[in-house]
């Protein structure tokens, strides 16, 4: 069960990150480059207590 969750976190904070970069390539407008950031800053501020949960 441990590994499931694991995997998931580790899915999750890539797909966030990746998402965040796509759409701050992809969108020029101001609205786009607010939901670029907010995407970036949600999957860094939930890696902090995702990666210490995935390392143990």
């Amino acid at each position: 069960m441990k590994y499931g969750e694991s995997v998931f976190d580790i899915v999750y904070l890539l797909f966030a990150v990746i998402a965040g970069i796509i759409i701050l390539c992809l969108r020029r407008d101001k609205i786009g480059k607010l939901m670029g950031y907010a995407v970036l800053i949600l999957g860094c501020g939930d890696a902090f207590h995702l990666v210490p949960r995935v390392l143990n």
